[in-house]
């Protein structure tokens, strides 16, 4: 795999920090999330997105609501997506709305 090349790479040339340590994790954390999110050409989900659209599915029937984080915007793109497809209703907020620029289309926090 692209990490452990890299990772080699470091470690044999003796320079690697702990910053690109903690990068690579990050990327193994992407990984393990959804392998989409690291990797081009990859278009099957990984186990852990029809689980939780199952769950989702599950507490919606159910008239619970859901509060969903992720430490990757990404994988949240990828779960609005299929949730899009599902037909299930969303709000999503991301740090990518900058105050005071919110907007009401399904996807971001109205204005009170």
């Amino acid at each position: 795999m692209q990490v452990n090349k890299e990772l080699k790479q470091k470690l044999d040339q003796n320079s690697i920090g702990k910053i690109e340590i903690l990068a690579m994790l990050t990327r193994l954390r992407q990984i393990c999330c959804d392998p989409r999110l690291v990797f081009e050409g990859i278009t099957t989900p990984s186990s852990k997105l029809p689980a939780c659209i199952d769950l989702v599915n599950t507490l919606h029937e159910n008239n619970k609501k859901i509060l969903i984080f992720s430490s990757f915007t990404s994988l949240m793109d990828l779960l609005a997506q299929e949730l899009d497809k599902q037909k299930l209703p969303l709000l999503y907020a991301n740090r990518k709305y900058k105050q005071g620029k919110t907007k009401r289309n399904g996807r971001g926090i109205p204005k009170r």
